[in-house]
């Protein structure tokens, strides 16, 4: 096995953050108040404590924040309250504690409890929160915006506001944005009232970011979401692939050739067969259908959409069928599945017999030239 250099720099593409308690509070427009997200203790007798907000699912905050926690001790982790969670998740000089600690130089960062607000049916509330969120996480990666990559979370129920929003947090300083995975019912991200937004992301140079478990309409709902079990972990990465393949298929890519899309924390040992099967639909249908594409499917997907993975050796050994250019390596921290503080050594044993060059493609190019991350 070799080791890594102990000055090779190391960025992971798919970090998160823990958003503070009053962080709704403090920030919501004054006619929000009321209806602000907030965490809540023993909800409604229930042991834990519950992200709580109008119109989604309350989320045992426990589940996604168990950071280094052994698998045989995550059913006493259960009852963990927002003041157990790492304090890297919201306090920025902590994280670059952590940072330094996993032997990484930067972080690519999203939301953690925001995304459930995807699920939110009020538009006007969804957009107010995610405008606080937005706030809260460029002051939060102004600490230090050369290690601290930010990603807005942008809600897509009325375009022309995401328009505006996506520009207000280009001037914040964020680099690019999440959008969820999957719209509401009838709706997919192929429609044409979409086209504004992709414009606007191509000009900004906004890479767009769907997000595992950002889905309004999943294919894991058999399972039950109230615990990560098998199924349902199995089940997560399926909502991106159909949604991917919408985009490719019906052109999005093909019209829009500066725009890029990350598929976060789906890994990539999917990715062979999918681009396979993606081809082989595409030429066997596409009359039937009257969709006609200049090039193949797989070729938009290689040169536009990269993908984030954690621990995958798979994706590893197939990463030339999945498209070496575009795979991004990602600690996830501080979540459940993150492999801090022991990436370093992660990535030694997921990377053994790799070459240099590809090594450091998918640990610091990729993502660097994708978010313009000077290392």
């Amino acid at each position: 096995m070799n080791k890594l250099k102990a000055d090779l720099k190391i960025i992971s593409a798919d970090s998160h953050v823990f958003e503070p308690a009053d962080l709704w509070h403090d920030r919501l427009d004054a006619r929000f108040k009321d209806r602000a997200p907030r965490f809540i203790p023993n909800y409604q007798g229930q042991p834990g404590t519950y992200f709580v907000a109008e119109g989604v699912k309350p989320y045992r905050i426990s589940k996604i924040a168990a950071l280094a926690v052994k698998p045989e001790d995550l059913p006493k982790f259960d009852d963990a309250s927002v003041n157990d969670l790492q304090m890297g998740g919201w306090d920025p000089a902590a994280r670059l504690r952590d940072q330094e600690k996993d032997g990484l130089c930067a972080e690519v960062i999203y939301a953690t409890y925001s995304m459930i607000l995807f699920g939110m049916q009020d538009t006007e509330l969804q957009e107010a929160c995610f405008r606080a969120y937005n706030d809260w996480l460029s002051e939060f990666c102004s600490h230090e915006p050369t290690r601290l990559i930010g990603l807005a979370q942008i809600s897509i129920k009325n375009v022309d506001n995401a328009i505006k929003e996506m520009e207000r947090c280009a001037t914040l300083g964020l680099r690019g944005a999440m959008i969820t995975a999957v719209p509401e019912e009838g709706i997919e991200l192929s429609d044409a009232r979409f086209t504004p937004l992709w414009r606007t992301a191509e000009e900004l140079n906004f890479p767009i970011s769907l997000h595992i478990l950002t889905g309004s309409r999943t294919s894991y709902r058999r399972f039950d979401s109230s615990v990560f079990g098998t199924g349902f972990y199995m089940a997560i990465p399926h909502e991106l692939q159909l949604t991917m393949t919408d985009l490719v298929v019906r052109g999005v890519l093909e019209r829009h050739p500066k725009l890029n899309f990350v598929l976060a924390e789906a890994d990539i040992g999917w990715i062979p067969h999918f681009l396979e099967r993606l081809d082989k639909g595409y030429l066997r249908y596409s009359h039937l259908n009257q969709i006609f594409l200049e090039k193949k499917p797989s070729q938009y997907f290689q040169s536009q959409v990269y993908s984030t993975f954690i621990s995958d050796r798979v994706g590893v050994l197939t990463r030339d069928m999945a498209g070496i250019d575009t795979l991004m390596w990602s600690s996830d921290y501080p979540h459940t599945d993150s492999t801090w503080p022991n990436s370093r050594s992660v990535i030694d044993q997921n990377f053994q017999g790799v070459p240099n060059s590809d090594l450091l493609k998918m640990i610091n190019g990729n993502v660097s030239r994708l978010y313009n991350i000077k290392l």
